[in-house]
């Protein structure tokens, strides 16, 4: 009697349908904790914690004749330090009442954060099997497909064909077309089973089938194997094609490139890479005998772009650059972010034959200085608006603008829509080094010179210091010009040095030679020259002359 025992996610693959239960029987479980586990399945769960629940009843139905081990990958350093050796064996091979407890432990513990190394990961596991006697397998979890150097389906072969006792399947955890494609080819080339898991509600559902499918009665087979002439060539095909390099994965060498005027090309049986763009390679792609394995890309547009990265979200890699004459373009179905200066788009989904369109809000200032533009969350800058580059597009979504030191805050940008910012135009006649505080807070925003008369504010309450002079409560309004003409002190005569002392009693500067003719906000002041104390008063826009005698 042949028993078969199904297994949902990782445990629908943690035993094949060879008389699981009859025979001595490894399994080294691999679990993605890469940075991509941190999304989300269909229903809402977070996909390491359905992995970690998926683990934790799989070690549960093992029976007790099985040996576990249980490695992981991409836990131990973050995705942006690009760590392509990145797993480790957490629970060595033991018999699975042994190492039920330590398993769930440590992958509880897991944090989903680095890369996607399953070539490498694939390869260290096949040397953790071989001292285990009897029937070995390897069970691959992911949710992506590889990351680092290597193709893994053609090692997933090299490794079949070493072992015959060895069997490789995979789990893809709501993974898009690219990774479920090389893990299929994974599977099918090292005698496995892939298995789709979209949801945590599917996840259980499957689990439960497979424990009721445990006490199939065992039925004794005869074999006869009878051997025919196999197919050599099978044909490649790319729906649009553009100028796809397509190269053997074994050998490295380019077989053919695939044109709108070429679009297939018939191939000996065997994996393959295929590029799109300027770096994206499609690895892992079977050409099976007799068969056309047919990959149909997606298209990407963005509307009124300003050299936009396409990034994989995984990696960071710049996949394609969206420009005002490329715009559109082909790009494999999964999942990107787009870069706006250091604003992303996240998320955005390429589907199969399909055109997804990016139309991105635009913020405009009118009589830009150097404005940076803020993510209010982080603070982080994300882009600068100038005079030469005084509209940009940008994400859907909230923004702080910087003028000087000053936010304009809560600037809502919503898909195709263009928000123009008017600053206050605010003019200074004859400035000396002053200062503009904003009011609520004392902290220096801008500064008038000789060389920067009109500044663009936010509006607010501002106070403009001549010296340690303020000139208070200038509130300005978005569109508002605003001209500032202050009175001026000018001495004339011999050699003098003069305090000035505001109405309060502050002196405000010293009035030399040097620093002289210059201005002040109206109002009374004292001025105390050589002992004597002499009141004046200040009128916005005139001169005062005192002459020394």
């Amino acid at each position: 009697m042949k028993s078969i025992w199904k297994l949902g996610l990782a445990a629908t693959l943690a035993l094949s349908a060879s008389s699981a239960l009859a025979e001595d029987r490894s399994v080294a479980l691999i679990l993605d904790a890469s940075g991509s586990m941190n999304g989300h399945l269909t229903d809402g769960t977070v996909k390491i914690n359905a992995a970690k629940n998926a683990v934790r009843n799989l070690v549960g139905q093992i029976p007790d004749s099985v040996r576990l081990s249980f490695r992981a990958y991409g836990h131990q350093h973050h995705r942006s330090k690009h760590n392509c050796t990145d797993t480790q064996m957490l629970v060595p091979f033991g018999r699975a009442p042994d190492v039920r407890a330590g398993v769930v432990n440590t992958s509880d513990g897991l944090k989903a954060q680095g890369y996607t190394p399953i070539t490498h990961v694939l390869g260290l596991a096949a040397d953790d099997l071989k001292p285990e006697n009897g029937k070995r397998a390897i069970v691959l979890v992911s949710d992506g497909k590889e990351t680092c150097e290597g193709d893994p389906c053609l090692l997933a072969k090299k490794l079949a064909e070493a072992d015959t006792d060895l069997t490789i399947h995979t789990v893809g955890f709501g993974v898009d077309p690219q990774a479920r494609l090389q893990l299929q080819c994974i599977a099918d080339a090292a005698r496995g089973t892939y298995y789709d898991a979209n949801s945590a509600v599917d996840l259980a559902k499957t689990m439960e089938e497979a424990v009721e499918a445990t006490a199939e009665p065992e039925i004794q087979d005869e074999v006869i194997t009878i051997t025919l002439p196999e197919a050599q060539e099978g044909t490649l095909e790319i729906i649009a094609p553009y100028f796809n390099e397509v190269v053997d994965a074994e050998t490295g060498e380019q077989v053919a490139v695939l044109t709108d005027s070429t679009p297939s090309k018939v191939l000996p049986a065997g994996i393959y890479n295929i590029k799109f763009g300027k770096t994206q390679w499609l690895k892992s792609v079977a050409v099976r005998a007799d068969e056309t394995t047919t990959i149909e890309p997606g298209r990407l547009r963005v509307e009124g772009p300003y050299f936009n990265d396409v990034l994989d979200p995984e990696t960071g890699e710049i996949i394609e650059k969206a420009t005002k004459h490329h715009a559109d373009f082909p790009l494999l179905a999964g999942l990107y972010d787009v870069a706006f200066g250091k604003a992303l788009w996240k998320n955005v989904v390429v589907n199969e034959g399909e055109t997804t369109v990016l139309n991105p809000g635009r913020l405009k200032i009118k009589n830009p200085y150097f404005h940076d533009v803020l993510d209010p969350a982080t603070g982080q800058a994300l882009l600068k608006l100038t005079k030469s580059n005084d509209e940009l597009p940008l994400p859907p979504g909230t923004y702080d603008v910087r003028f000087g030191k000053k936010l304009w805050r809560g600037i809502k940008l919503t898909e195709g829509e263009t928000v123009t910012l008017d600053p206050a135009l605010v003019r200074m006649a004859e400035p000396y080094f002053n200062r503009i505080l904003d009011q609520d807070t004392g902290e220096e925003v801008e500064k008038f010179t000789r060389d920067r008369t009109t500044i663009p504010l936010a509006p607010g309450t501002y106070t403009v210091m001549f010296g340690k002079a303020a000139w208070k409560d200038f509130t300005v309004e978005a569109g508002d010009d605003l001209r500032i003409n202050p009175g001026r002190i000018k001495i004339e005569g011999k050699k003098f040095y003069i305090k000035v002392f505001d109405e309060a009693g502050t002196e405000v500067i010293k009035l030399t030679e040097g620093t002289n003719d210059i201005p002040f906000p109206p109002g009374k002041y004292r001025l105390d020259v050589g002992g004597q104390e002499v009141p004046v008063t200040l009128i916005e826009g005139k001169r005062l002359v005192l002459k020394l005698q």
